[in-house]
């Protein structure tokens, strides 16, 4: 039998989109440089570890969005980073969303590629990571174009629909 502890709701939520085309970047989007070894300091310096993950397969993340703004959220910072040089370039644009921290101010040039991916394109594979920091990440991988239509797409909900939005509360077990 499992007995339910405090009610967890993330702090932020990071929506990372993997890609290899390097014209899916957005305009005007903050290059960043990661060090491998200070990332994996820091995070266990942070005491992050893995946490309940979820999969999915070809799925667009709209109504997951859409519901991280519903209930709050706001895009509070937005930047890519590189893996590799040339034709073997692994781009991640990482969307983070939080609940304290003010909305971040897209370059309007940017808006148009983040909506195609948002709202538009769907992605062939999902990792949703629950993490014990409070901090969720959805890994978006092999993107989907919005106009291949031979594929059966379904969505990313944050939580099941419903018009209460205090059900989109995850529980800790």
């Amino acid at each position: 039998m499992t007995e339910k502890t405090a009610t967890v709701i993330p702090k932020v939520v990071l929506v990372k989109f993997q890609f290899t085309n390097k014209n899916l970047i957005p305009a005007g989007i903050r290059k960043i440089k990661r060090n491998k070894k200070q990332l994996e300091e820091k995070r266990e310096e942070n005491n992050i570890t893995a946490g309940e993950h979820t999969e999915g397969e070809n799925v667009n993340v709209r109504p997951f969005v859409a519901q991280l703004f519903k209930t709050g959220y706001f895009l509070s910072n937005a930047h890519y980073y590189a893996k590799g040089n040339g034709h073997n370039a692994k781009y991640t644009l990482v969307l983070a969303f939080n609940k304290n921290k003010p909305l971040a101010k897209l370059p309007k040039k940017a808006k148009p590629k983040i909506s195609k991916l948002t709202e538009k394109d769907a992605w062939g594979f999902c990792h949703f990571w629950r993490n014990p920091n409070g901090v969720w990440t959805v890994n978006l991988l092999r993107r989907i174009p919005s106009d291949q239509t031979n594929i059966d797409i379904g969505e990313l909900f944050f939580e099941a629909p419903d018009d209460n939005p205090k059900k989109y509360i995850h529980e800790k077990i």
